[in-house]
């Protein structure tokens, strides 16, 4: 039996799961690099805050240890993140092309690589006009994710 005699005799909930089988992988290689570096930022972040002023005076109002680092530390140490969650999304199509040509998918970032080097300027200016839509829609989210966070911000 052919892969696609195999596939039209699946119901949809094996489709789903085959296709959720095969997303493994290449999701976890997608993430991981914007993972590690979010995970570094919030710990420098939280640790420069412990040490400042307010957190000691905190514990010296006899706060426990727990509400001091919730409520007063992870707060502040919040707003880096949540400027840069927006700018993941660039980091997300920039790598796409590694992962598909790795996982041998074919998408957008192989079919972006494969318009410009055939000189495919339709492709490659429709490629440039959804990555330049994304990242203002990514800057935006950071915009409002920062507003959320961030109590000096307000939108009026």
């Amino acid at each position: 039996m052919s892969p696609v005699e195999i596939w039209e005799e699946m119901t949809l909930m094996e489709k789903v799961i085959d296709q959720v089988h095969h997303m493994i992988l290449p999701v976890i290689a997608w993430s991981i690099g914007s993972f590690a570096t979010m995970t570094v930022l919030m710990k420098n972040s939280l640790l420069e805050n412990l040490s400042q002023d307010y957190i000691r005076t905190a514990f010296a109002k006899g706060l426990k240890e727990k509400r001091v680092v919730w409520l007063h530390a992870m707060r502040n140490s919040v707003i880096p993140i949540a400027s840069g969650i927006g700018h993941i999304l660039g980091v997300v199509i920039a790598g796409s092309y590694f992962i598909e040509r790795v996982f041998n998918i074919d998408g957008f970032g192989r079919l972006a690589y494969e318009a410009i080097l055939s000189r495919d300027y339709p492709i490659t200016m429709g490629f440039l006009v959804v990555v330049v839509l994304l990242r203002l829609i990514g800057n935006i989210i950071s915009d409002l994710a920062l507003a959320m966070v961030d109590p000096r911000i307000r939108f009026k």
